[in-house]
């Protein structure tokens, strides 16, 4: 990985994501001048006034528990141009629920799925149901090679204050975040101290010491906020943000809700219809079979493949054991990795079972022809697929990058109908020509061969 002038050194992150998991990563970055909309907008001084105890920070600044960086530029001029628009239309965006209500953001994940056998790595994190991997697009492995997207639609949309989990994560990796489309900014704080009871503790057990932390004496708490670091780093269009896990382990870090007025906000705040994608690529230690029922790996109980043991899905003793985990991480600072995750944990679903038959998924494009021939087709041979509609956002010439200039809408600029096998290799095929051939060659036999053999038992 190279990355030019005051960017990230390319061996640390190369290496770090190299080993042992499943992860190598490739990014290639301009020699060219930094454009004008790479720098971070101007941040109003009555802003700035709000944000009292808090630091502005940029490139050559300490960041965090000084792991951590901002890098501007990632991408070259020309293609940062229409990496926003092609991105948006090419991934294939699912929403994700948590706690029964929709997290206020569009979510794809991507990865390496084995060609041998179709196993493939996890990543879990506090939502009722993991969401399927899918393979690599197209311009998602030009950045990196392994993917978590987020598609913010408005400045409303946000992360509320969080540590990344790390029950998955590989140690000495670091969290990579590259963010395309509208500015926004990352603030860090420094958390409170806790204490807890070890993964191997009962859930009601964990969770007293989790409300006793947080239930300290008023005046202790007050003391403890009061010297609490806040810090504020802007991410323009065209930035990477790394993230080392000691940061994450010690600091707090969100996105937090844009409630201010259209007129206070800059125009690189506004651009791209106030649409934010945000591309996080992990490094991931655990890994799943191709259909979902088996486990291993560095975050579950069997640590290598031949341990690997069934998913637990929908289990509410093991889930919330789980989720209290996660809640510590999310509050103790610099927690201790194999006290709190270090037995492991099967849960693959929090809330819900897994399904006696994986279905497949299709992805709608928005033109109503093509995804009318498709479904029909599914119905005719009898397919009962999950249907995902695209997003109700679209891309339109009225709309601006940072600099106020029109967005470039290329043919790719269109968003393709896909469909994504179920079980396998997770085979997806896109575009209608090639998915109605897809299935007069698999689907269409199978169908015939089920008639073939209906007729011989009658």
């Amino acid at each position: 990985m190279s990355y030019a002038g005051n960017q990230l050194e390319a061996d640390s992150i190369l290496h770090q994501l190299s080993a042992p998991g499943r992860i190598m990563v490739d990014t290639r970055s301009s020699e060219a001048a930094r454009p004008a909309a790479a720098q971070p907008a101007r941040v109003s001084r009555k802003l700035q006034m709000r944000q009292k105890n808090s630091t502005l920070l940029s490139p050559s600044d300490k960041i965090g528990s000084g792991d951590s960086r901002i890098v501007y530029d990632l991408l070259d001029s020309e293609t940062s141009k229409i990496a926003f628009q092609e991105l948006f239309s090419e991934v294939h965006w699912q929403r994700m629920y948590h706690a029964a209500g929709e997290v206020p953001r569009l979510v794809c994940c991507q990865g390496d799925i084995d060609d041998a056998d179709g196993s493939m790595p996890v990543y879990r994190h506090p939502s009722d149901q993991s969401l399927s991997l899918l393979h690599w697009s197209p311009v998602v492995s030009k950045i990196k090679e392994r993917a978590e997207e987020r598609l913010y639609r408005s400045g409303q949309d946000h992360i509320s204050e969080h540590s990344d989990k790390t029950l998955d994560v590989v140690p000495g990796s670091n969290i990579v975040n590259v963010s395309l489309g509208a500015q926004r900014t990352m603030r860090l704080r420094t958390k409170r101290p806790t204490t807890f009871e070890g993964s191997g503790s009962s859930p009601d057990k964990q969770q007293r010491s989790i409300d006793a932390s947080a239930a300290t004496d008023t005046q202790i708490k007050q003391e403890y906020d009061r010297a609490r670091v806040t810090q504020r780093i802007p991410m323009p269009h065209n930035s990477m943000f790394v993230m080392g896990l000691d940061t994450n382990g010690s600091w707090l870090h969100g996105i937090m809700p844009d409630k201010r007025p259209a007129v206070e906000r800059v125009p690189a705040e506004s651009a791209y219809g106030n649409m934010r994608i945000s591309i996080t690529f992990r490094h991931i230690g655990t890994f799943l079979s191709a259909d979902s029922r088996l486990i291993w790996g560095q975050g579950a109980v069997g640590k290598n493949k031949s341990q690997a043991r069934q998913t637990i899905n929908g289990h509410p003793e093991e889930s919330q054991r789980l989720i209290n985990a996660f809640g510590f991480e999310n509050q103790g600072t610099a927690p201790d990795w194999n006290a709190v995750f270090g037995l492991g944990f099967d849960v693959l679903h929090l809330k819900s079972e897994l399904p006696e038959e994986e279905k497949p998924m299709l992805f709608l494009s928005s033109d109503e022809s093509t995804d009318t021939a498709v479904t029909s087709h599914l119905t005719k041979l009898g397919v009962a697929v999950e249907v995902i509609p695209p997003p109700t956002e679209q891309l339109n010439a009225n709309l601006t990058d940072a600099n106020g200039d029109n967005l470039i809408l290329t043919g790719v600029s269109k968003r393709t109908i896909c469909f994504r096998e179920s079980g396998g290799l997770h085979r997806q095929v896109e575009g209608e020509t090639a998915i109605l051939k897809f299935l007069k060659g698999t689907y269409a036999n199978r169908r015939d061969m089920h008639e073939e053999d209906a007729r011989e038992d009658a």
